[in-house]
């Protein structure tokens, strides 16, 4: 993910870094903000999931998902 600078130079402040899962395994509450991906992500029939876009353009991948829950994109 490319870094944005202030005009003096330093770093500005960014969300959330790249991360990625494999498996996850979720039977509560689960927010994602910013740029991640997942493999595999499981959630049980307790789950609440959102997915939230950054107005920055950020935003998360989920390659399988099997939801039992309620789940927002």
């Amino acid at each position: 993910m490319a870094r944005k600078f202030t005009a003096d130079g330093k770093l500005a402040p960014v969300l959330l870094d790249l991360a990625q899962f494999q498996n996850v395994q979720q039977n509560a509450q689960m927010g994602v903000t910013g740029t991640h991906g997942f493999g595999n992500l499981n959630t049980g029939v307790k789950s609440q999931t959102q997915f939230l876009d950054h107005a920055d353009g950020q935003f998360s991948t989920v390659k399988n998902t099997n939801n039992l829950g309620k789940m927002m994109i």
